[in-house]
C-alpha cells in the first residue's frame, strides 16, 4: 500500500484512487477496511474522501470512522435535498448523531449559520467560497496559497474539532460511566460540554424504558404496512414504516417491508441498505436475500434465498404464507412454472389466500396466458384495488379495451392514485372518444347508403370493441338481412352468442 502513496507536504500523505476507471471501481467493501487497517497503523489521522451519494462503500467508510463532516452546499437547493434524504438514511439506521459534523461549502461573506433557523442538526463551520486555480497548475491550493482564505478555514475547523475530541474525551474520563442515553440527553452535542441540566436530572439514574411494541402487535403493524403497498398507499407506507423503525429497529422483517415499500417508490439505493439491514438482523431472512440480490444483480445470492425458502417450506409445510413467498421469490428469478406451483401450494392450504390467488394469476400473465390469468382473478370473490387493476391489465393485453375500461373503472373507485392506473383510464377514454368519432361517421354513411351490408357489418366491428353487443348483434343481422350468404357476418353472430351464453353460464 505504501507504494502508492504520493507525498503533498512533511505530514500529509494521499491514496489517490486508481487512474483505471475499471479498477477504480473494483474497490468493495472488504478492500476499504483493510485499507484503512493499514493506513492507521501508518498515520495519527486518516481521512476518507467519500463519493457523493448512498452505496455500502461509502457507508462503510462512515461507520468505520470517528467523525464524518458532510459538505453542504448551501447555494445548491439540489444539494440541500440530497443531504436531507442522506441524513434520513443514517437516522433509520441509527447512526449517533455525535458523529456527524455539517460543514457549509462555498459559503459566501454574509453567511451567517447562527442566523439560520434551528435545525436537528447545525451547521459546524464554514468553507468560503473562493476561485480555485490550483488544478489549473497541478498543485493543491495550500502549495500555490498557504494563507488562502480557504486554507486558513479550514486550518481553524481541524484545529477545533481536535481540541474538541481531545477535551471531550478528557472530560469523559473524569466521569463515572453512564448510559449512552443518559450521555446524549444531558450533552445533546456529544461533546462534553453540556451544562448537566438535561431532562434526566429529576430522576435518580438513567434507567429509562424506551416504549416497545410486542411481537403480536408488530405483526399486526406490518400487515397493516402490506394493505397500504397492495392500496397503492406507498407515501403513507413509508411514512408508517419510518415512525415504526423508531420503535422496532431491531425487526427484520420491519426492515424486510419497508424496503420492499422503497422498491416500489422506486428508490433501490436506499432499499440496498435497508434490506442489508434486514439480513444483519437476521441471516435467514430469505425474502430480503432475495430481493437484494435481484436488485443487484446477484443471481447467486437469489438462487441462496430460494433454497433457503424451500428448506423453510419444508419445515413449516402447513403454512401458506411461506408457500406464497416461495412463488414470489422464483418470480423475481424468472421461474414462473415454479412460481405457479408454490402459489398454488399456497392456496391448496388456504383456498381464501387473496394474496396468493393474484400473484398466481401474474406469474400466468408473465408466461403470456392472460386468458388463463383473468379465470384465476375470477375466483376472487372480491378482487379489490390490485385484483381489478390487474384484470383491466389482462384485457388489454387481449385487446378487450372496452372490458379493461370496465376493470379500471372500479379501481379507480377505490383509488385512482394507484400506479398508471390514471394514464391507462386517460388513453382509453381518449381511445373510446375516437371510436365514438368513427361510430357516428359510419352511421352517417348508413343514412345515406342503408342498403350497403359491408357497411353494417363495419359498424357491427366497431360496436364490438366497444363492448356493445347488442348493437352488433343487431347490425350483423340486418347485413345477413341484405346479403343471405354473407359467411364473416353469419361467423361473426355466432361468435357473438357464444360469448353471451358463456357470460350467462358464469353468472348461474
Amino acid at each position: 500500500v505504501q507504494s502508492h502513496f504520493t507525498k503533498v507536504h512533511d505530514n500529509l500523505w494521499i491514496l489517490a484512487a486508481p487512474n483505471s476507471i475499471v479498477d477504480a471501481e473494483q474497490l468493495h467493501v472488504e478492500d476499504l477496511a483493510t485499507v484503512i487497517s493499514c493506513c492507521q497503523k501508518l498515520f495519527d489521522y486518516v481521512i476518507i474522501d467519500a463519493n457523493e451519494g448512498i452505496n455500502p462503500t461509502v457507508l462503510s467508510a462512515i461507520e468505520a470512522s470517528e467523525r464524518s463532516f458532510f459538505l453542504l452546499n448551501t447555494q445548491d437547493i439540489l444539494s440541500i435535498k440530497n443531504a436531507i434524504r442522506f441524513f434520513q438514511v443514517l437516522t433509520t439506521l441509527k447512526f449517533p448523531e455525535n458523529r456527524i459534523s455539517i460543514l457549509a461549502n462555498k459559503a459566501r461573506d454574509d453567511f451567517r449559520p447562527e442566523q439560520l433557523p434551528k435545525t436537528r442538526l447545525q451547521i459546524a463551520g464554514c468553507l468560503p467560497e473562493f476561485n480555485d486555480i490550483s488544478r489549473k497548475e497541478g498543485k493543491t491550493l495550500y502549495q500555490i496559497e498557504p494563507q488562502n482564505r480557504f486554507c486558513i478555514a479550514v486550518r481553524g475547523l481541524i484545529r477545533a474539532f481536535l481540541q474538541e475530541d481531545i477535551s471531550s474525551v478528557n472530560q469523559q474520563k473524569s466521569m463515572p460511566p453512564k448510559t449512552n442515553f443518559t450521555f446524549k440527553m444531558e450533552n445533546p452535542n456529544g461533546n462534553g460540554n453540556g451544562n448537566g441540566n438535561g431532562s434526566l436530572n429529576s430522576h435518580g439514574n438513567g434507567d429509562i424504558r424506551f416504549p416497545k411494541i410486542s411481537p403480536e402487535t408488530l405483526s399486526i403493524l406490518i400487515n397493516e404496512l402490506k394493505l397500504l403497498i397492495d392500496e397503492g398507499m406507498l407515501p403513507e407506507a413509508e411514512a408508517e414504516a419510518r415512525k415504526l423503525l423508531k420503535f422496532c429497529h431491531d425487526s427484520s422483517e420491519l426492515y424486510q417491508v419497508f424496503g420492499e415499500i422503497l422498491i416500489c417508490r422506486e428508490i433501490p439505493d436506499e432499499a440496498i441498505i435497508v434490506f442489508r439491514k434486514s439480513l444483519e438482523l437476521n441471516p435467514k431472512n430469505a425474502m430480503a436475500m432475495g430481493m437484494l440480490g435481484h436488485i443487484l444483480g446477484d443471481r447467486d445470492q437469489l438462487t441462496k434465498a430460494i433454497q433457503q425458502m424451500n428448506e423453510q417450506c419444508q419445515g413449516a409445510s402447513r403454512f401458506a404464507d411461506r408457500w406464497n413467498d416461495l412463488g414470489r421469490l422464483y418470480g423475481l428469478a424468472g421461474n414462473y412454472d415454479a412460481a405457479q406451483k408454490a402459489f398454488r401450494k399456497a392456496l391448496e392450504l388456504n383456498p381464501k389466500f387473496c394474496d396468493a390467488q393474484i400473484n398466481l394469476a401474474v406469474s400466468l400473465g408473465e408466461t403470456g396466458n392472460p386468458a388463463q390469468a383473468l379465470k384465476e382473478l375470477d375466483r376472487l370473490a372480491n378482487k379489490g384495488l390490485r385484483g381489478h387493476y390487474l384484470a383491466g391489465c389482462f384485457h388489454q393485453l387481449q385487446g378487450y379495451f372496452a372490458d379493461a375500461y370496465a376493470e379500471f373503472q372500479k379501481a379507480a373507485i377505490i383509488r385512482t392514485e394507484y400506479h398508471d392506473l390514471a394514464n391507462r383510464l386517460d388513453h382509453l377514454t381518449s381511445y373510446f372518444s375516437q371510436m365514438e368519432a368513427l361510430v357516428q361517421m359510419h352511421r352517417s354513411y348508413l343514412a345515406r347508403h342503408p342498403n350497403f351490408p359491408d357497411l353494417h357489418f363495419k359498424l357491427a366491428e366497431l360496436y364490438c370493441q366497444m363492448a356493445k353487443d347488442e348493437d352488433a348483434a343487431a347490425e350483423l343481422q340486418e347485413a345477413i338481412r341484405l346479403k343471405p350468404d354473407y359467411e364473416e357476418a353469419k361467423q361473426r353472430l355466432s361468435l357473438l352468442k357464444k360469448k353471451k351464453q358463456t357470460m350467462s353460464s358464469s353468472r348461474s
